[in-house]
């Protein structure tokens, strides 16, 4: 696994963890919300049934308060849960803050700035090498060109010189 694959492999879990934990966070404001609805609506529903029923207000009164202490137990417990998560989630995002921290301090028009230069030295460069490649191999195709032409010259001078003995041995 390459390093690029390792860092598209990252930034995919931090993603899921950052799109998790708000999922996670907005499901537990609906909960809130639902607690404290439970709440305020406990007294109204026990009042009434006391109200129908005529039945002795102790019990009921002993009822609402045990309701009272495990809606807050409950209510408690999810605040503490989405408190946990906020704080492990601030905790990874000033992790990748501390990542960036390690990059210069500049405004977005002067890194923008900075990768064209780097760009543009990174293009001239490699412009550069190709050149001196192209050149390169144009003055070995040159050479060879010249070998074969003084080899042609070679080869027609060959054959010229036993024609011309044969006519200096006619003559």
């Amino acid at each position: 696994m390459t390093d690029r694959d390792k860092d598209l492999q990252y930034e995919q879990l931090y993603e899921q963890l950052l799109s998790r934990g708000e999922a996670l966070h907005k499901s537990n404001k609906k909960r809130i919300k639902n607690g404290l609805i439970l709440l305020v609506l406990l007294p109204f529903i026990l009042g009434f049934i006391i109200w129908v029923t005529n039945s002795s207000k102790i019990v009921f009164l002993l009822i609402w308060i045990l309701f009272m202490f495990g809606i807050s137990a409950y209510l408690i417990s999810v605040e503490y849960i989405d408190e946990s998560l906020s704080k492990t989630l601030t905790d990874v995002t000033d992790r990748e803050a501390a990542f960036d921290r390690l990059l210069p301090k500049a405004s977005g028009r002067e890194l923008q700035e900075r990768i064209r230069d780097r760009l543009a030295e990174r293009i001239a460069a490699r412009a550069a090498e190709e050149d001196a490649r192209i050149n390169e191999a144009a003055a070995k195709i040159e050479s060879e060109i010249r070998a074969e032409e003084a080899a042609a010259a070679e080869a027609k001078a060959a054959e010229a010189a036993p024609a011309e003995t044969e006519k200096e041995d006619e003559q």
